[in-house]
């Protein structure tokens, strides 16, 4: 028998009332009880609590808005971006609706493949701690093309641009530019053993130890910026960009097939003033990168970078250089 935990009988009440002869004030009376309740209980054919659960459900998503989740969701799209998908033609969406209904359907969560330990957690740091790292993009019109990608840990802000080469003077070139993007002061890098990066080796071909220093080493020094990198054959150190390189693939070069180098590139400017100016982030309190990086210099303006920046115009220019 179902029995509430605040109810105000017990089962041997309730069938003592359905049993009585008396009236209903005698028998409210004489349990300490309501009449409403000796009127509810003596029409009961059973003495259990029912559910309260209501007869019909209302859900603030229709049958064609649930097919359109279910469909995203198939392709392994996650939950956020399947919100922020749907958000330009389902105003009414939320994000506690969609998982309420990815979890009604048994599809809440994506299966983790290769997955032996549990994810690591990043340090919390102020912002200033840029990941970087870099992809190949697709060979369009007989040509290479790599995407650099910076990422700031606190604030989620991305820079990426698009060069010819992956070498030493496109890295250089990208560390000044995530200098002149964001309007914070950049403090510390946190970079793979490439050799754009970074020597390899502390020897020379001849056996003598290098002792000059990095070009990327050097302008970091300049900048006053700490260079970090990480362990050799171990990316999840990086883990925040590579992330955000998976993402930006997911929804641009993976997802479109593009005629020419040029669809390609404002595809990936697109994208790129989207998600800083007008996707929500859960990781940072629901807020835009944009909006996460203009709060903290509000109540830090001792952070501010020396030289004061527009993101947005530099997001609006062309991304290869």
């Amino acid at each position: 028998m179902q029995i509430h935990s605040n109810a105000t009988t017990i089962g041997r009440q309730r069938q003592a009332i359905q049993q009585s002869k008396r009236s209903y004030r005698a028998i409210a009376e004489r349990l300490d009880i309501s009449v409403s309740t000796v009127h509810r209980w003596k029409h009961r054919l059973d003495t259990s609590d029912r559910s309260c659960r209501p007869n019909a459900i209302s859900y603030s998503l229709d049958e064609q808005e649930k097919r359109a989740v279910l469909c995203l969701r198939r392709f392994r799209v996650s939950l956020d971006d399947i919100v922020d998908v749907l958000a330009a033609v389902i105003p009414h969406i939320q994000r506690s609706s969609v998982y309420r209904l990815l979890l009604r359907e048994g599809v809440n969560r994506l299966p983790r493949e290769h997955a032996r330990q549990k994810p690591g957690v990043f340090k919390t740091y102020e912002p200033g701690y840029l990941h970087i790292d870099s992809f190949m993009l697709p060979s369009i019109d007989g040509s290479k093309r790599h995407c650099y990608v910076a990422v700031d840990r606190a604030t989620r802000l991305v820079l990426l641009e698009v060069y010819r080469r992956r070498d030493l003077a496109s890295a250089v070139d990208f560390l000044r530019r995530c200098h002149e993007f964001y309007p914070f002061r950049l403090r510390k890098v946190l970079t793979d053993n490439g050799k754009e990066y970074a020597y390899s080796y502390h020897l020379t071909a001849k056996g003598r130890p290098i002792t000059k220093l990095h070009p990327f080493e050097q302008l970091c020094a300049e900048l006053g910026i700490e260079h970090r990198r990480t362990r050799p054959y171990t990316p999840k150190t990086n883990g925040m960009v590579e992330r955000m390189i998976g993402r930006i693939q997911e929804q641009t070069v993976y997802r479109f097939r593009y005629r020419s180098s040029q669809e390609m590139l404002q595809s990936l400017r697109d994208w790129l003033v989207h998600y800083n100016f007008h996707r929500k982030n859960r990781r940072i309190g629901g807020r835009t990168p944009y909006q996460a990086a203009t709060e903290w210099l509000e109540n830090n303006p001792y952070s501010l970078a020396s030289e004061t920046t527009n993101m947005l115009a530099i997001c609006s220019q062309p991304c290869e250089t």
